[in-house]
């Protein structure tokens, strides 16, 4: 389990830096921007929008990595028909199925109230 977590840190961290791609931290706004405080209203929701994409993103990518792991352990580990870790498996990948899926929707929802503010 170490070993496929500390695999997977490396994709991770080169997915991070094409999402911050422009020169943008979480926020969206540019370090000039933060720096001199030259912030207004209007980058509210460009801010909220960023941050919402990025936790957003990064759930998705936790529950991505979690299915993939039970439904190894799920086709590895369980060799019975009948075994309760089989049933373990199944019910810990479904769980994560519907994280991954809320928050999918989750980010659409968000972002189609963010376009229209």
């Amino acid at each position: 389990m170490k070993k496929l977590f500390y695999a997977a840190i490396p994709l991770l961290t080169s997915l991070a830096t094409t999402a911050f791609a422009a020169g943008e931290n979480i926020t969206g706004l540019s370090e000039e921007k933060l720096r001199n405080w030259d912030i207004s209203f209007s980058d509210i929701p460009k801010a909220i929008k960023y941050a919402t994409e990025f936790i957003l993103w990064f759930a998705a990518t936790i529950a991505m990595i979690m299915i993939i792991v039970w439904a190894l352990k799920y086709s590895l580990g369980s060799v019975e028909w009948n075994s309760p870790n089989k049933q373990k498996a199944t019910d810990t990948i479904k769980y994560w199925i519907m994280w991954f899926i809320v928050s999918v929707w989750s980010w659409y929802i968000v972002n189609l109230i963010v376009a229209n503010l």
